[in-house]
């Protein structure tokens, strides 16, 4: 039997910064969101799909790395997640079995040009229950 899915959808846009860091502003339902936040369903999978606009041109998804929360005293679930590059890097799918409670930084790495680019991380932590 195949484990039961719950989707979080992200549409994104991405700027290079000064620093040479790959900044994304995440939309669900057309709002900007933090892109981080708190895993309590086992399973889940966030989608973070690169907008269809000028600003993204030649942008694209290349990995999404996982690590431990640099400073964090709570331990790390890096081993929960997992990531997948689709539509051709237009977008990238990334899973969280949510096994283990702790936080987890991810960052995405993006490439322009031939160039590749770093974010800044969005913290997840994953919980057992909600607050």
């Amino acid at each position: 039997m195949l484990p039961t899915l719950t989707p979080f959808i992200f549409n994104v846009d991405i700027t290079i910064n000064d620093n040479n860091e790959a900044i994304i502003t995440y939309y669900e339902n057309d709002k900007v969101v933090s892109g981080g936040g708190s895993v309590v369903d086992a399973n889940s999978i966030g989608l973070y799909i690169i907008r269809d606009n000028k600003a993204n041109d030649g942008i694209t998804f290349v990995d999404v790395e996982f690590s431990e929360v640099e400073g964090s005293e709570e331990p790390c679930a890096k081993e929960d997640f997992a990531g997948a590059l689709i539509k051709g890097g237009k977008a990238i799918c990334v899973f969280d079995s949510n096994q283990n409670t702790g936080l987890t930084c991810m960052r995405f790495v993006v490439e322009r040009d031939g160039k590749t680019y770093k974010s800044p991380d969005p913290q997840i932590e994953n919980k057992n229950k909600p607050d």
